[in-house]
C-alpha cells in the first residue's frame, strides 16, 4: 500500500480481512468511507453493507458490480477503471478529500431509498417470485 508514499499513514488504515468488520470498525472509532478497489466484482455486497452502515463509498468502476449499485455522485463515487495508476490514485485522493472536507455529502434518505431493494425481505420476496415463475 502506498499510504506512506502519500503521507496518509495517519489517515488511512488498511485492515485486511476481518471476521466481523462492523465490530472492528466500532472498536477503532468508526470510519467515514469505504474504498472498493477491486479489478473484478460480481455483486459487491460490501458496498451495500457499507452504505447501510452510513459510510460513503468510493469504488473503481470495474466492468461488473459497482456501477449497478453506486449512482455516481448521488450515493457514492465511481472512479474510472483502467486509468493510469497515477490518475487512479489522484482520483481516489480527490474523492476522499471531497468526502473528508464535507464538499460531497450524500443524502441519507436517498441512499436508504435506493438501497431498499437489498433488504433481505425484499430479496427473499423477489427470489420466491422468480422460483414460482419457473414452475
Amino acid at each position: 500500500m502506498r499510504t506512506k508514499e502519500y503521507s496518509l499513514e495517519r489517515s488511512v488504515r488498511v485492515a485486511g480481512w476481518q471476521k466481523n468488520p462492523w465490530m472492528y470498525l466500532s472498536t477503532i472509532g468508526g470510519a467515514r468511507a469505504l474504498v472498493l478497489s477491486s479489478d473484478f466484482e460480481g455483486s459487491p455486497l460490501t458496498i451495500v453493507e457499507a452504505m447501510m452502515n452510513g459510510l460513503a463509498v468510493v469504488a473503481l468502476d470495474c466492468p461488473v458490480g459497482p456501477s449497478s449499485i453506486v449512482m455516481n455522485g448521488v450515493i457514492g463515487i465511481l472512479v474510472p477503471f483502467r486509468s493510469a495508476e497515477h490518475e487512479t490514485f489522484q482520483r481516489l485522493a480527490d474523492a476522499f478529500s471531497a468526502i473528508a472536507c464535507g464538499k460531497l455529502v450524500f443524502d441519507e434518505d436517498t441512499v436508504r431509498s435506493l438501497l431498499n431493494r437489498y433488504i433481505p425481505e425484499v430479496v427473499k420476496k423477489e427470489w420466491e417470485e422468480f422460483l414460482r415463475a419457473m414452475e
